[in-house]
């Protein structure tokens, strides 16, 4: 016997079997793949074995979890790396969906805060903190980013007020308050 789910049935009930170049597909659906490309530049940073989170495109307030089960050792013409992480399907999961993979990577010793309290002055990585009642500016040497934070090597201390909304205008010892 084989386990899994039924699908792309061809054939039908009392048809000739010659009629029909597949029967159908069975798709084991226990033990899921996904294949996802990550950029070069993070190849060191890679392992078998890792964690992943999944996230299906349909709820995305499903978080599954993962492991890395092949990483490809070439890099294809764009730059990337095909990766390859095996989850336990939730029963709410069909074969080919389209699903967002995140790979969390530990910043050890670094302070993390959104990407929106960055901003540019002068060409220069800048972050605005709340001292008293004024919005101080510190150059700051951005290590890693990702699309909703950035990892702070340099400039900011642990305990700094961050600010992180209406920033963009703001200027050097200008007046503000918390909300």
């Amino acid at each position: 016997p084989i386990n899994g789910t039924v699908a792309n049935l061809e054939a039908m009930q009392w048809n000739p079997s010659q009629d029909y170049k597949n029967l159908c597909t069975i798709i084991y659906d226990e033990i899921m793949n996904v294949t996802f490309p990550v950029i070069e530049s993070e190849f060191a940073f890679l392992r078998k074995g890792m964690p992943v989170n999944i996230i299906p495109f349909i709820n995305d307030s499903t978080l599954i979890t993962g492991t890395i089960t092949q990483i490809n050792p070439q890099v294809d013409e764009t730059g990337m790396i095909s990766v390859k992480a095996g989850f336990r399907n939730n029963g709410r999961l069909i074969d080919g969906m389209n699903v967002r993979v995140v790979i969390r990577k530990p910043v050890p010793d670094r302070l993390v805060v959104p990407k929106e309290a960055l901003v540019i002055r002068q060409g220069k990585d800048v972050i605005f903190v709340r001292q008293d009642s004024l919005a101080i500016w510190k150059y700051v040497t951005v290590e890693f980013e990702n699309s909703k934070s950035i990892s702070v090597k340099e400039g900011l201390e642990p305990g700094d007020l961050v600010i992180i909304s209406g920033n963009v205008n703001l200027a050097h010892e200008t007046t503000v308050r918390e909300e």
